[in-house]
C-alpha cells in the first residue's frame, strides 16, 4: 500500500511538472505578461507557504530569507521614487512569482528527482505550439533561427542524453560538441556558446572527478587558450566570409572592427548590459523604478551611440523605456545598490550550491545536464531581461537546491549507518 502510494505520487509529480513547463509557454495579459503556470502557482500559494515552513533545510531558509529582504527593498525603493503604481506592481509580481515558482518547482523534483529527464522535451513541446514568448523566431529567417530551431535542437539533443541511452553516455562530448558547432554557425551564438562552455567544463569535470578550483586549474587554462584560438582563427573569419553566423553577427563585429578578442564581442553582443549598468551609476540609491520611462532618451541615445548609429531626427522616442537586459545588474537599475547586493549574495549562494550538486555517483546524463544548466542560465541571468527571472531563473535555482539537498541528504545516511554500525 506504501509502495503503490509513493508511485502515485511520483505518477502525478511527473505530469504536473511537464504541464507546468509546458504552459510556462503559453501567456496571457494580467498585470504585465504571466503564463498559465504561473496562475497555477498563484492558487497554489496557501499550499506552498505550509510546505515551504515543513522543509528542514538551513539553504532553503537562507533563499527564502534572502527572497524576503529583495521584495523589502523593492517596495521601498518604489516608494522613494514615486513609480507609477502598475509598474512598481509589475516589478512586485516578478520577484514573488520567481519565488513561489521556484518553491513550487522544488516540491516536485524532491519528490520524484528523475522527472528532470522531462524538461528538454517540455520546452520542445511549448516552442512548437506556443512559438518563443516575445515572437522574435516570426520576425526573419536569422530570427527564426536563433529563436525557435537552435532551442529545439539543443533541447532534443539534451533530451536524448538524459534518457541515459550507454552509447549516446560514452559519446556526450562529441555529440554536444557537433552540436554546438551546428548552432553558433548558424547564428545562434548565445546558445552555441553556452553549450560549447558546457562540453568543456564537462571534460574538465570527468578528466579531474572534481571541481576543486586548485586541481582542475591546468585544464581550464588550456580550455581557455584553445577556445581564444577557436574565437580568433576559425569564428572569426567564417562569420566575416558569410560561411557562419547571420547579417546580426556581421554588424556587431564589425562595429569592434572585427577583433579577435573575446571580450569585445560581449561588448558589442551586450551593449544594453553596459547601458543597464550606466543606468544604475546614475542613481545608485534607489534606482528608476519597475519599467521607468527613459527621460528625454538619454539610454536610448547611449545605446545608439554604442552601436554607431543616430537616432533619426523626427522619429519617435518619448515611449522608450530604460534598457535593462540583465537581470543581476538590473536590480540596482531599477531598485538602487541595496536590491543589487541583496541578490548578489542570492545569485552567489545558489550558483555556489549548483556547482556542489555535481557527483561522481550521478549518471553522467544528470551531471551534464547540471553544467549545462548552471552555464546557460547564468549567462541568461546575466544578459537577460527582468522576466526571465521567473522563468529560467526559478526552475535553475529549484534544479541545484533540489540536487543538492538529495547529496546531502544521501550523505547524512550514510554517516547516520557508520555511526550505528561503530556501535554494534
Amino acid at each position: 500500500m506504501v509502495l503503490r502510494s509513493k508511485n502515485a505520487i511520483k505518477y502525478s509529480s511527473k505530469w504536473i511538472y511537464i504541464l507546468a513547463n509546458f504552459f510556462s509557454g503559453y501567456f496571457i495579459s494580467l498585470i504585465g505578461s504571466i503564463s498559465l503556470t504561473e496562475l497555477f502557482v498563484l492558487a497554489r500559494i496557501p499550499h506552498l507557504i505550509n510546505w515551504g515552513n515543513k522543509l528542514r533545510s538551513l539553504e532553503f531558509k537562507k533563499i527564502t530569507l534572502l527572497y524576503s529582504l529583495l521584495l523589502v527593498t523593492q517596495i521601498i525603493a518604489e516608494i522613494c521614487v514615486g513609480n507609477n503604481f502598475i509598474n512598481a506592481l509589475k516589478g512586485v509580481m516578478v520577484t514573488v512569482m520567481s519565488y513561489f515558482l521556484f518553491v513550487f518547482y522544488l516540491e516536485l523534483l524532491l519528490k520524484d528527482i528523475t522527472i528532470i529527464k522531462w524538461t528538454p522535451l517540455t520546452i520542445i513541446a511549448s516552442l512548437i505550439i506556443f512559438g518563443d514568448q516575445f515572437g522574435f523566431a516570426l520576425r526573419g529567417e536569422e530570427t527564426f533561427f536563433k529563436f525557435y530551431l537552435a532551442p529545439v535542437v539543443t533541447n532534443l539533443v539534451l533530451f536524448l542524453i538524459l534518457q541515459g541511452n550507454k552509447w549516446i553516455q560514452k559519446n556526450i562530448i562529441l555529440i554536444t560538441g557537433v552540436t554546438s558547432l551546428f548552432v553558433i554557425a548558424g547564428g545562434a551564438r548565445s546558445g552555441g556558446f553556452s553549450l560549447l562552455f558546457a562540453t568543456l567544463a564537462y571534460f574538465i569535470y570527468i578528466r579531474y572527478k572534481t571541481i576543486s578550483w586548485r586541481k582542475i586549474l591546468p585544464g581550464v587554462i588550456i580550455i581557455v587558450i584553445i577556445f581564444q584560438f577557436f574565437y580568433a582563427f576559425v569564428y572569426i573569419p567564417k562569420v566575416v566570409s558569410g560561411e557562419w553566423g547571420s547579417n546580426q553577427n556581421r554588424d556587431q563585429l564589425a562595429r569592434v572592427d572585427n577583433s579577435k578578442n573575446v571580450l569585445m564581442m560581449i561588448f558589442t553582443a551586450r551593449t544594453d548590459f553596459f547601458v543597464s549598468w550606466q543606468a544604475f551609476m546614475d542613481k545608485p540609491i534607489s534606482g528608476h523604478g519597475a519599467w521607468a520611462n527613459d527621460e528625454n532618451s538619454k539610454y536610448l541615445k547611449m545605446l545608439y551611440s554604442l552601436h554607431g548609429d543616430e537616432i533619426i531626427a523626427g522619429s519617435s522616442t518619448n515611449d522608450s523605456l530604460i534598457p535593462v537586459h540583465s537581470v543581476v545588474v538590473g536590480m540596482g537599475t531599477q531598485h538602487g545598490i541595496f536590491k543589487f547586493i541583496i541578490f548578489c549574495v542570492l545569485f552567489i549562494y545558489i550558483y555556489k550550491l549548483g556547482l556542489k550538486t555535481l557527483n561522481k555517483k550521478l549518471p553522467r546524463s544528470y551531471n551534464f545536464y547540471l553544467i549545462y544548466l548552471w552555464i546557460t542560465s547564468f549567462q541568461i541571468l546575466m544578459f537577460g531581461p527582468p522576466a526571465v527571472l521567473k522563468s529560467t531563473g526559478s526552475l535553475a535555482f529549484a534544479v541545484f537546491l533540489a540536487f543538492y539537498l538529495l547529496k546531502k541528504r544521501t550523505n547524512e545516511k550514510k554517516i547516520q549507518i557508520s555511526r550505528r554500525n561503530s556501535n554494534l
